[in-house]
């Protein structure tokens, strides 16, 4: 266990000092705080903890739509990533991974749906 957590700090350390990464260093370290917040906004509404409503539904897919420019960019960014180091790549793209959100969106519109066919059924 110990070597696989050297071989890893390793590989990031590598990446980290690796002139050929600025670029998605950059944009990673410019999106990360920001994604990080619509994560825990769109969180909130998951949880229930904020109100769903027909005004915060429009506000619930900017977020959505905002986290997939945010995720296509890094996304885009980690192409220069050579296959050395698939961990560091890995970790990015999980950061950034937008598959809750969008799920969670889905169960919304369906919500809509029902709404709007006047159907009792859930």
């Amino acid at each position: 266990m110990t070597e696989v957590i050297s071989s890893e700090r390793a590989i990031w350390d590598a990446f980290n000092e690796d002139h050929r990464f600025e670029g998605l260093r950059s944009i990673r370290k410019l999106h990360t705080d920001p994604m990080n917040e619509l994560r825990r906004d769109f969180k909130g509404f998951r949880e229930g903890k904020n109100e769903l409503t027909p005004n915060t539904v429009p506000v619930l897919r900017f977020k959505l739509l905002r986290m997939l420019q945010l995720q296509h960019a890094v996304t885009s960014a980690c192409d220069v990533i050579s296959t050395d180091f698939e961990p560091v790549r890995a970790r990015i793209l999980k950061d950034f991974d937008t598959q809750f959100e969008a799920a969670y969106m889905a169960q919304v519109n369906t919500w809509l749906e029902l709404i709007e066919s006047g159907s009792p059924s859930a």
